[in-house]
């Protein structure tokens, strides 16, 4: 089974291209699959209320992220580490393969509630807060680092008309898609 969107001038050769072998898949979901048990009301729109994200923790039969490639790469020597400016996220993407292939390094944040001033709202369980790809050789490896600013983990207060950071412990995630997690740190962050 083939599913695809976005039809452009170069779509059927791009996908002549993928299903005959000529280049590797790279594509991943901007949206998670959900099990049809887990759909909310067609007219509801509150994504936060019914849970209906991957922010919120909702199942999925394919995480938010997901992609798959015919031969796999490796995630070697992955580092969370912080600076004063941001986050450092490192990883060495290797492969043993005919095809090179495009890896889409992600990396997410998990911060409870109790870290923001009151009256900020409900807060994700985990999100997005950067991302890269990176072109891997067929028979190699690439070092990929990411930079990541402390503001990325700001959240929107209504309360406060600005966005506000946390204080204390987070969970910073490197990873190939919201439920496919490769390292995990904890960091301590101030409102300063």
């Amino acid at each position: 089974m083939v599913w695809s969107s976005h039809g452009g001038a170069r779509m059927g050769p791009a996908l002549a291209s993928l299903l005959l072998g000529h280049r590797e898949f790279s594509g991943r979901l901007a949206q998670a699959w959900i099990p049809e048990d887990s759909l909310t009301d067609i007219l509801d729109y509150d994504v936060i209320a019914s849970s209906a994200t991957y922010l919120y923790g909702q199942d999925a039969i394919f995480p938010f992220g997901h992609g798959l490639t015919l031969s796999p790469t490796r995630w070697e020597q992955p580092a969370i580490t912080p600076t004063t400016e941001a986050i450092h996220a490192a990883v060495t993407l290797e492969r043993d393969a005919v095809l090179s292939a495009h890896e889409v390094v992600q990396v997410y944040a998990s911060v409870d509630a109790d870290r923001y001033p009151a009256g900020i709202g409900r807060v994700p369980s985990m999100r997005l807060i950067g991302s890269q790809v990176a072109e891997v050789p067929a028979s190699g490896s690439t070092q990929l680092e990411l930079l990541i600013p402390w503001t990325r983990l700001r959240l929107w207060s209504v309360e406060e008309e600005q966005f506000v950071a946390p204080e204390g412990t987070v969970t910073i995630h490197l990873a190939r898609s919201s439920r496919d997690i490769v390292a995990s740190r904890e960091l301590l962050v101030s409102r300063e």
